[in-house]
């Protein structure tokens, strides 16, 4: 289902307070169809890795889970961090979020307290584990929690604020960071004395763009907030302001979503259609509700396509809104990356490229996106491996249980 990134009640993806996940998929090491052989990538990766668990890559390392520890490999499969840290996030603008025992709380039989800093991709700590949360950084700036409060830090740990700011869905939540300074923070915490969220500007001593407060808000991107207005229930319209505050497209849409190379989904009466930057039309309102709608990672390129189901098959769309690729009736896809989108046929995954030509065939119990040239597979639930773009095996390993 897709999700909207911000909304009274869905905490997980506001906030990066590294409740670290245990072990991911697995896969072997045989390869299978266009892979390579062992024999032929031993050179490349390192094919005899144990861990617990390992994540995908981000700016060029790998979490791993080793001895009940997080550290991180690169693409070679080398542990270039050392698993030591509690709980680990992804880099993040070359940082990444580690936790380490807070010995000044009470452990619990449910909770082992931590203190959470940042680290370089040398694994050099750059900002002392101090803070009960942190966030990723984006545009040089992250949110840090301290009690029930947030406050805005730059790369050097400087405090740039109090701690004064909270998210309003949750307690102790901290604020999110929207990119090009913008950031969503309580409406109470700027003055506004009604609604849910209010969006500041980082760059502008953190003063809000607009005197208005928000229901829902999206990430900015194409220079477009998707928002939505506030009434007794919460069940405004959302429609689009801009980096300044400015309502673009009006309020019109039960759902409306971040914007993929200049179009965005957006339903109408249960009906869902794309729109472009200027809010005109470019695919009707006569697909089924977003409910049935892929999960949408803006973070990655998606290649110009949007991802949407006509109640039988599922079609990939361009800017344009013209039909780019129309996957077979009883396969679904997910968005692309690096050029490359994963589907599944027959409870098997392999990869398509930006044509619809399968490229990795299905074969794999478990995937995820490519992400630095590399995809995390599965074939059993023992192993694992990272493959290339040609489907040849770069890493891989077992995972212990």
């Amino acid at each position: 289902m897709k999700k909207k990134i911000l909304g009274v009640g869905i905490v997980a993806i506001l906030i990066i307070m590294l409740v670290v996940l245990t072990g991911c998929g697995e896969n072997t090491t045989q390869n299978n169809g266009e892979q390579g052989t062992a024999e032929e990538v031993t050179e490349v990766g390192k094919l005899d890795l144990e861990v617990q668990g390992i994540w995908d890559f981000s700016e060029g390392l790998a979490k791993v889970k080793i001895n009940d520890k997080y550290g991180f490999i690169n693409t070679k499969g080398e542990i270039v961090i050392e698993a030591k840290y509690e709980s680990a996030s992804n880099f993040s603008e070359g940082l990444a979020v580690v936790g380490i025992p807070d010995t000044e709380k009470e452990s619990t039989q449910y909770s082992k307290p931590q203190k959470y800093g940042y680290i370089d991709k040398e694994g050099n700590v750059v900002i002392e584990p101090q803070y009960e949360g942190c966030s990723d950084f984006k545009d040089g700036k992250a949110t840090v929690k301290k009690g029930i409060k947030g406050a805005f830090i730059d790369k050097t740990g400087k405090e740039l604020t109090d701690f004064k700011y909270t998210h309003g869905v949750a307690s102790g939540s901290i604020p999110l960071l929207l990119g090009n300074g913008l950031a969503v923070v309580d409406a109470s915490d700027v003055g506004i004395k009604t609604g849910f969220y209010a969006i500041i500007d980082t760059n502008n001593d953190y003063k809000p763009i607009v005197n208005q407060s928000f229901g829902s808000v999206e990430e900015l991107s194409s220079g477009l907030i998707a928002v939505k207005q506030v009434d007794s229930a919460n069940k405004g319209k959302y429609g689009y302001i801009d980096a300044k505050g400015n309502l673009v497209i009006d309020y019109q849409y039960d759902s409306a979503y971040t914007f993929i190379n200049e179009m965005a989904m957006v339903e109408k009466d249960g009906k869902v259609g794309l729109i472009n930057s200027k809010g005109e039309v470019i695919v009707d309102f006569k697909y089924p509700d977003s409910n049935n709608m892929v999960t949408v990672d803006f973070s990655k390129d998606n290649n110009g396509m949007i991802l949407l189901y006509d109640g039988e098959q599922e079609i990939y769309f361009d800017k344009a809104g013209n039909e780019k690729i129309k996957l077979e009736k009883g396969i679904s896809g997910r968005d692309f990356a690096e050029g490359y989108a994963r589907i599944k046929k027959d409870d098997k995954y392999g990869y398509i490229d930006t044509n619809g030509k399968l490229v990795i065939d299905y074969q794999y119990k478990s995937a995820l996106d490519f992400s630095d040239g590399l995809a995390y597979v599965t074939k059993d639930s023992d192993s694992f491996e990272f493959i290339n773009n040609k489907g040849k095996t770069i890493i891989a390993g077992k995972i212990i249980k």
